[in-house]
């Protein structure tokens, strides 16, 4: 329970101590596509666990 606000608050402090607005603009860049990589892929394991195809 410990490990993902110890890695969100690591994130966030290394995000605010960057200097170069440029480079965090990037780095949110790729954050979002992981996030829209890793949202359908959960929604598919969900829904293959309620419908049971096959």
């Amino acid at each position: 329970m410990i490990i993902a606000p110890l890695v969100f608050t690591t994130l966030v402090v290394g995000v605010a101590h960057m200097g170069d607005t440029k480079y965090v603009g990037r780095i949110g860049a790729k954050a979002m596509f992981v996030s829209a990589s890793l949202v359908p892929l959960l929604l598919g394991l969900i829904m293959v666990n309620i419908l049971r195809p096959g």
